[in-house]
C-alpha cells in the first residue's frame, strides 16, 4: 500500500499513535508534516524520518486554536504543494467521575478532541475539494461507542468525532474524498499512563486479546485508509481494540 507522491498532515504526531502513523506513512513513501503542541517531540519524529531517507517537517500547533490549524494547513501546502491526507490524532485525557467532573475539564477535552477535529477537517477540505482527492482519517475511540467510566467527557467528545466522520463522508464523497475513523481500544501510550497501573491492568483483563494495543496496531489501519486500496471505503468506524468491551 504505497503512498508515493502523497503528502500528509498528522496532528499529535510527536508521540505514541501519531508517531507510529508518521513512521508507517514515511516507510511507504509519504511526505509528512508532523504537527504537535510539543514542538520538540514533533521535531524529533521528523528528524528520525529524515535520517532514514524520508521527508518530514515539524510544526507546533494547538489544534484547539483554529488560527493555528489554518497556519498548519497553509504551511503544509507551501512545503509540499498539496495535502492529500489528514490524520487527526491530537488528544488529551483526564480521569474524573461524572459527579466530580469540573466544567474546565469538560471544556478542555472538548477543545482538543471535538473542536480540534472540526477545525482540522474544516480547513483541509477546501484544498482536497480543489484537488478532487483526499483521505481524511479521524482518531476516535471505542470509548465513544461504549462509554467509559470516569471518562464521560472523553467518551462524549469521541462520540462527536464519530458523528462528524459519518456526516462529512456523505457530503464529500462526490469530490473523491473518503472520511473514515479508527477507534482504538486501550493502547499502550504515555497518554494512557495517566489512568494509573490499576486501571491499565483492568483494561488488559477486559481485552480478549490479553494485552494493551500497540501504536502500530492503529498505524497499520491508518495506512490502509490512506491508500488507494481503501477507495471504496468511506464513512466507516474501524474498531481496533483487541475485542475490548465494557461489561
Amino acid at each position: 500500500m504505497k503512498l508515493k507522491n502523497r503528502s500528509a498532515i498528522i496532528t499529535g504526531g510527536g508521540g505514541g499513535i501519531g508517531k507510529a502513523i508518521a513512521q508507517e506513512f514515511s516507510n511507504n513513501g509519504c511526505r509528512c508534516l508532523i504537527s504537535d503542541i510539543n514542538y520538540d517531540a514533533a521535531s524529533s519524529v521528523a528528524l528520525e524520518i529524515n535520517d532514514k531517507g524520508g521527508e518530514a517537517i515539524a510544526m507546533k500547533t494547538d489544534v484547539s486554536n483554529e488560527s493555528e490549524v489554518l497556519e498548519m494547513v497553509k504551511y503544509g501546502i507551501k512545503k509540499f504543494q498539496k495535502i492529500d491526507i489528514l490524520v487527526t490524532v491530537a488528544g488529551v485525557l483526564s480521569n474524573f467521575s461524572f459527579n466530580e467532573l469540573p466544567v474546565e475539564q469538560w471544556q478542555w477535552i472538548k477543545s482538543v478532541h471535538s473542536d480540534g477535529t472540526f477545525y482540522c477537517v474544516k480547513n483541509i477540505l477546501p484544498e482536497m475539494i480543489k484537488n478532487n482527492y483526499g483521505r481524511i482519517i479521524t482518531i476516535s475511540s471505542v470509548a465513544g461507542i461504549t462509554g467509559l467510566p470516569r471518562c464521560s467527557h472523553y467518551s462524549a467528545m469521541k462520540g462527536v468525532i464519530i458523528g462528524l466522520t459519518k456526516s462529512v463522508a456523505k457530503e464529500v464523497v462526490k469530490n473523491n474524498i473518503t472520511v473514515n475513523s479508527v477507534a482504538p481500544g486501550p493502547i499502550d501510550t504515555k497518554m494512557n499512563d495517566s489512568l494509573g497501573e490499576d486501571v491499565k491492568k483492568m483494561l488488559v483483563e477486559q481485552t480478549p486479546v490479553g494485552r494493551l494495543g500497540k501504536p502500530n496496531d492503529v498505524a497499520y489501519w491508518c495506512l490502509y485508509l490512506a491508500s488507494e486500496a481503501s477507495s471504496f471505503t468511506t464513512g466507516q468506524i474501524f474498531n481496533v481494540s483487541g475485542g475490548y468491551t465494557i461489561n
